[in-house]
């Protein structure tokens, strides 16, 4: 039986090709995922790829680090991701068994081979695959661990009904699902929906970490929605008479929906116009009364704003930086910004702010913004602290996306003093866990009082990310163990430069071993640290 995802909140997932990618960028590659709010990897373990000629099937398996398919599952959890197993790679027999069975591969006109899949043998092995991808991921099923849904993407209905009896024999109580509505980052977040799929990680970022410009349409949105722990598909339409207009705009070709869930309201605007509206929107809350929002935003662009009672708490807009400025203005209380996509999340007595370009945010609200202030946080993991200007009830940040210390993550806006707020909380405890395992990773090449001191390092940023945090401690924990980090960088390039000096001195013999580890490790040095930092070493 085919079922619907059983956990609701999960809104934005992506696949991981754990396979594809290589082990030391596994970390770095999750803590993007869980930065641009994917809340779910799908992992396709291919059977042709954990079954060889020469060994049996391997799912967790040091020395065959790349098809370590639960050490990638144990990270993904670890950043706080759900995982989805897709078994489409069953379509694929391992050579052995092709071997063995040629009629498994039919030839074609065309040159190419079309698989069978009713041969009995083809039938008879996939199950034993199944059996034994069950065996190892069984344990790691929800609500034990972090498995919540099994796909069976790409695969006829008759197969579906098969592996559904397989997989339930297994002992796999979670859900299987055909596939994933997928959606186009490009255009911004269909807030009616969940479990949506945007494509593979690898595609969204650049080989320096840095996140492509269609991610950003879709980062404020879900870190919008999450901060509120709000279902919105389960959300309700206003009160009021049936046939009555719930929302709208004082122009054509606005498309406006309102929804309430827990005392918030959720409008969502979107402009199919060729040209920027400005103007007044008119809409119902939750109890049926008329209130109004006034809002500028760009051609066939969206925006949702979030309410709490008549005044905004929050807002995302797609857009990039050629379109100017958006805005949202209630009675007493307005956002605005000059630089594209970009939201205001609400979190404790403060914000986050996030955006693709840079620009300079402008709030307003009645409580006034007394004892705040503001870091910056960049996709790296560094906090710096940033200016910021209060006058009255009126914040101004100047915002920077991108610069010598890489791109930025978010804006931490936060009162002096106050406890760190849940969620801002678990985010930085996931940049520490991960770079922790990033290096370990590098530990791991290294040899003697190398791996040592960086062992040393990735112990610290464990313990700081199982122990009470607030800013003053991620920060200086952050920057003493990239201090360290760098320390250590430039005793591995003096080493190098020692020993291909010595090595060139003979005779131009090949690398030995002691000068290759060192330049693998200098290799992932580079690009685990953020340019400030390498300036300091000049690797």
């Amino acid at each position: 039986m085919v079922e619907r995802l059983a956990n609701p909140h999960i809104r934005l997932c992506a696949s991981g090709s754990y396979d594809r990618t290589p082990r030391e960028v596994w970390p770095e590659l999750i803590a993007r995922a869980h930065q641009f709010g994917i809340e779910a990897i799908v992992i396709r373990p291919a059977w042709v790829w954990h079954t060889h000629a020469s060994s049996p099937t391997e799912l967790q398996n040091q020395a065959a680090l790349a098809r370590d398919l639960i050490g990638f599952v144990v990270l993904c959890a670890a950043a706080e991701l759900a995982i989805m197993i897709d078994l489409a790679g069953l379509g694929i027999p391992p050579i052995n068994l092709l071997r063995a069975h040629p009629a498994i591969a039919t030839p074609e006109s065309n040159g190419l081979f079309r698989v069978q899949p009713l041969h009995p043998a083809l039938i008879a092995e996939a199950r034993k695959w199944i059996a034994q991808l069950s065996m190892c991921c069984l344990p790691l099923q929800q609500p034990e661990g972090p498995i919540v849904a099994l796909l069976a993407s790409n695969l006829p209905a008759t197969a579906i009904g098969t592996l559904d009896e397989w997989v339930r024999s297994d002992g796999w109580q979670i859900p299987l699902l055909p596939k994933l509505p997928t959606i186009d980052l490009s255009t911004g977040w269909p807030f009616e929906h969940n479990g949506l799929y945007a494509g593979d990680i690898e595609t969204f970022f650049r080989t320096d970490g840095s996140a492509y410009l269609r991610l950003w349409n879709i980062k404020p949105f879900v870190t919008l929605v999450r901060s509120m722990a709000i279902d919105l598909p389960d959300a309700q339409p206003p009160a009021g008479p049936t046939g009555i207009r719930d929302a709208w705009a004082d122009g054509p070709e606005i498309d406006i929906s309102v929804r309430h869930n827990k005392q918030i309201t959720f409008l969502s605007i979107q402009n199919r116009r060729t040209e920027p509206y400005s103007g007044m929107l008119t809409y119902r809350n939750h109890e049926g009364e008329l209130l109004h929002l006034h809002a500028n935003l760009g051609p066939q662009r969206q925006g949702v704003v979030l309410l709490q009672g008549e005044e905004i708490a929050g807002v995302a807009f797609t857009g990039d930086a050629s379109e100017g400025v958006w805005l949202v203005r209630a009675m007493r209380s307005s956002i605005v910004f000059n630089g594209g996509a970009g939201g205001v999340t609400p979190s404790g007595r403060g914000v986050v702010l996030m955006a693709a370009q840079s620009g300079r945010f402008q709030l307003r609200r009645m409580e006034g913004w007394a004892n705040i202030q503001a870091y910056r946080l960049t996709m790296h993991g560094r906090l710096l602290a940033c200016p910021c200007q209060i006058e009255a009830q009126h914040l101004t940040v100047p915002y920077i996306a991108e610069d010598q210390h890489g791109q930025t993550d978010q804006y931490i806006i936060l009162a002096t003093n106050d406890p760190l707020p849940d969620a801002i909380e678990t985010h930085l405890r996931v940049l520490l866990k991960m770079r922790a395992a990033e290096v370990h990773t590098i530990a791991s090449i290294c040899r003697n009082g190398i791996q040592q001191q960086l062992t040393s390092a990735a112990t610290l940023l464990e313990s700081t990310a199982t122990n009470p945090i607030d800013l003053t401690i991620y920060r200086n924990v952050w920057a003493s163990t990239e201090q360290h980090i760098v320390e250590v960088a430039k005793q591995i390039q003096h080493e190098h430069a020692t020993l291909q000096f010595s090595r060139q001195m003979i005779g131009e013999e090949p690398p030995g071993e002691e000068e290759a580890w060192r330049t693998q490790a200098l290799a992932h040095l580079q690009h685990m640290l953020n340019q400030a930092a390498l300036n300091l070493i000049q690797i």
